[in-house]
């Protein structure tokens, strides 16, 4: 009796993780984004470099089970700790990512942004790469962006507005402000990075077996 209650526990909470899983999203809020290399009165490189990230797992988009704040002194604090690389970090520096595989990646983990606040002003020392760099930006914003927004009942004239300014003054320089919030489910996050771990796998298998290939040739 003992042993089956035992079972039926562990089985309510698997399937309890499992509903968490299935029905949880990972929020990410961007707050108030500044980056900026130049003062765009005095006209002098000055380099700011200030954020706010709010990382939070929600259950059904409402009840918020973990939630992180962090900030560039937080993150800064955190990387000078973290002076050897883990593992984790070691085995990611070695995939390939070509653009197909981040498109695909995109497209496997759909992510949702409520809401988009962007302005960008951006120069280079070339006018007309500056033009052809601002075009090139607000034409992808404008066919991506529909397809991350979340249904068809929002207001898109208060959450979503950006605007992609040139600056033509023959030097290098931009100015970021952002504000946005994306939303992945953590199911999408765990097939996405099965689907990595998997194709890692194949990649070194591929790699022992031509290896071996080779050696049989010389013997």
């Amino acid at each position: 009796m003992i042993i089956v209650l035992f079972f039926l526990a562990i089985l309510l909470l698997f399937s309890l993780l499992v509903f968490l899983i299935v029905f949880s999203t990972l929020e990410t809020q961007i707050q108030d984004l500044h980056l900026s290399n130049f003062d765009m009165i005095k006209g002098v490189k000055d380099k700011i470099w200030k954020y706010k990230i709010i990382i939070r797992i929600k259950f059904l988009n409402r009840l918020t089970i973990f939630k992180l704040k962090l900030d560039e002194k937080k993150i800064k604090k955190l990387y000078e700790k973290t002076n050897e690389k883990n593992d984790l970090v070691k085995k990611m520096e070695n995939y390939v990512f070509t653009h197909r595989d981040i498109f695909s990646v995109l497209k496997k983990l759909k992510p949702q942004i409520t809401k988009f606040h962007l302005d960008l002003s951006l120069g280079t020392e070339d006018a007309i790469l500056t033009s052809f760099l601002v075009a090139g930006l607000a034409s992808i914003i404008s066919i991506l962006l529909p397809r991350c927004i979340p249904g068809k009942n929002v207001n898109l004239e208060e959450n979503y507005q950006y605007q992609i300014n040139p600056i033509y003054l023959d030097k290098n320089v931009y100015k970021i402000w952002l504000n946005c919030i994306i939303r992945v489910k953590i199911v999408h996050i765990i097939y996405v990075i099965d689907i990595l771990f998997k194709k890692r796998r194949d990649e070194k298998h591929e790699r022992a077996s031509n290896r071996r290939s080779y050696d049989y040739s010389y013997e």
